[in-house]
């Protein structure tokens, strides 16, 4: 049976080596380092960055390409949100925020016996110049394993594990959608042509609803697919499998598959991206096991041989589903095939390790990531915090957490970590490349890890807060974290405000004294008026609004919370699954 026609369901199933002697000035006082930014329109900012993909020239002026792209999608006016100037930057990062027992290590103290008064004064004028492979290697080292590592045993393999990428930021290169020979396009009726103006002037629009747009598509007469250009279907298909996991909905897969229903019924090809997003999507709305069955009958069916993009999207799928017999099956299956690792797949070995709970070998896989010759950027960095939590080590993720921030505050011209996802997916992509092409030329691909942003963005800020919401409970820890982004502008969203919602639901009450319904009440104040000001990064979905509801019902009666609920339904339109449960759980 085919998977590639729409769903109609009933009911749907459910996401080291040394330490070296690094330049001690990215680890004293920094001094504030700010520029003036041009003003640029967001329409000029996609349009230069679309002109960037389109053509990529090679030698010196793919290098200059590469790192005036690199700087436009980290520094664009229009989403920056601010400089991280930290006010006393020794004792921000110092005492109770360090864990004792990793300050007294011996390789660690290599590193600080020049922190006397002397040293800092002699230093307090200079920007560290570049950041070193034994930079980003200290960030993570904090245990000096390395030292040891590269005494007793040179190159220690790891067995490989599949490339994974993250389900919320996928990083294809856009694909030909080939043209069928035999199809003759239909002269369109003065109906459809108007449909098809409309089409292609909402897909220039990134905010456009993928409802809109799937709509408008459903509009089209007969063999809809047959009346888009091989341009503008590429632009339709690009546009519906740009999702990242946290907005993703259900119907989001049966609009796509769909369309590509569609387009097999009209013999039109179907190439390995649009498979890779396909099985993607399916797995989130399905679960791995399906998307497994759609990557065979890919395979053999239709002929094509899984990239590693594909097993990357199945790996993720399986671990994050628990399912690790089946991770263990497709990590076989690409050590068989001998899929080459890049700097997305060796982020699935730290993802991996973390799982597992192995965190030595979470420090080897980033060691690895950094002797390859990859870019180390936040994304990578907020990795490593997250796997070394998962692997029991809260500790060690702090001080890389800490060592984060000393290092970009000393970060000569240093860019910061974009907001937005689909930013944040144009800079990933621009790391994968530039590291890709000049992996043999260390001199150029230098230039690229000094412009790549490393500082704490609201990502790896999530990390510490779901820890303290979920599992210690302290909210005075959620306090600091929440004053530390006030002060270096970062804002908060969805997301952020859901992890928290979420600590008062499982310590509200009278489970925990600090979670109390006057914290409660000013955090729903604070997120109703991030809400009106900007209801897209603030935007109510199912999640939040469950996590709001369950918080005020344990830390507030039946009488508040229907006071709430009201509120919220003035504001957004729940589904109707949410609004029962909802409304039973006010009955209660």
């Amino acid at each position: 049976m085919s998977f590639l026609r729409t769903f109609e369901r009933a009911s749907s199933c459910g996401n080291t080596y040394e330490i070296a002697s690094f330049s001690l000035s990215a680890f004293l006082c920094p001094i504030l380092y700010d520029r003036i930014r041009p003003k640029t329109t967001k329409q000029h900012e996609r349009q230069r960055t679309e002109a960037l993909f389109r053509t990529l020239p090679p030698a010196v002026e793919l290098e200059t390409c590469f790192i005036a792209a690199l700087v436009r999608a980290s520094s664009c006016h229009g989403h920056y949100k601010g400089r991280y100037r930290p006010q006393n930057p020794l004792s921000q990062y110092s005492g109770a925020c360090r864990p004792r027992e990793l300050l007294s290590n011996t390789a660690f103290q290599c590193q600080r016996r020049n922190y006397t008064k002397t040293a800092r004064c002699a230093r307090n004028s200079s920007f560290s110049a570049s950041i070193g492979k034994e930079d980003l290697h200290a960030l993570v080292d904090i245990y000096g394993a390395r030292r040891e590592e590269h005494e007793h045993q040179v190159d220690t393999p790891i067995d490989p594990v599949p490339v994974r990428v993250k389900s919320s930021e996928q990083p294809f290169e856009d694909a030909d959608v080939v043209e069928s020979h035999y199809l003759i396009n239909p002269e369109p009726s003065s109906e459809a042509s108007r449909i098809l103006a409309d089409l292609s002037s909402l897909l220039e629009d990134p905010d456009t609803p993928h409802e809109v747009i799937y709509a408008l598509y459903r509009q089209l007469p007969g063999s809809r697919i047959c009346y888009l250009s091989v341009d503008l279907r590429k632009r339709l298909l690009k546009f519906l499998s740009q999702v990242p996991a946290f907005r993703f909905k259900i119907k989001y897969a049966d609009n796509f598959l769909s369309i590509l229903h569609d387009m097999r019924a009209e013999n039109i090809p179907v190439d390995l991206a649009l498979w890779s997003t396909a099985i993607r999507f399916l797995g989130l709305s399905e679960g791995p096991h399906q998307a497994v069955r759609m990557w065979r009958e890919m395979e053999n069916h239709y002929g094509l041989r899984a990239n590693n993009y594909i097993f990357s999207i199945l790996f993720d799928l399986a671990a994050k589903h628990n399912s690790f017999a089946l991770a263990e099956m497709i990590e076989k299956e690409a050590r068989e095939r001998n899929v080459k690792l890049d700097r997305i797949s060796r982020m699935s070995r730290i993802f991996y390790y973390g799982i597992l709970g192995d965190g030595l070998n979470v420090r080897r896989a980033y060691a690895q990531l950094v002797e390859a010759g990859e870019i180390v950027d936040t994304a990578v960095l907020t990795n490593v915090i997250s796997a070394l939590i998962d692997a029991g080590e809260y500790p060690a993720a702090v001080e890389t957490f800490e060592r984060m921030k000393h290092l970009h505050a000393t970060k000569k011209g240093a860019t910061h970590a974009p907001n937005l996802w689909r930013e944040r997916r144009e800079l990933r992509i621009l790391l994968t490349k530039a590291g890709h092409h000049y992996r043999r030329r260390p001199e150029e691909r230098q230039k690229f890890q000094d412009l790549a942003p490393i500082n704490p963005d609201w990502r790896t800020y999530r990390v510490f807060l779901r820890y303290h919401a979920l599992v210690t409970g302290e909210w005075q820890e959620i306090e600091r974290l929440l004053s530390e982004m006030r002060r270096a502008k970062i804002s908060l969203n969805s997301e952020i405000y859901a992890v928290i919602f979420s600590g008062f639901a499982k310590h509200g009450g009278i489970q925990l004294a600090a979670w109390t319904r006057h914290n409660l009440e000013s955090l729903w104040q604070e997120f109703k008026k991030a809400n009106t000001e900007d209801p897209v990064e603030n935007s109510l979905n199912s999640h939040l609004v469950s996590m709001i509801m369950a918080a005020f019902r344990h830390c507030a009666d039946r009488t508040r919370a229907r006071s709430v609920w009201e509120t919220i339904l003035e504001r957004w339109r729940p589904p109707r699954r949410l609004d029962l449960r909802i409304r039973q759980l006010l009955k209660k």
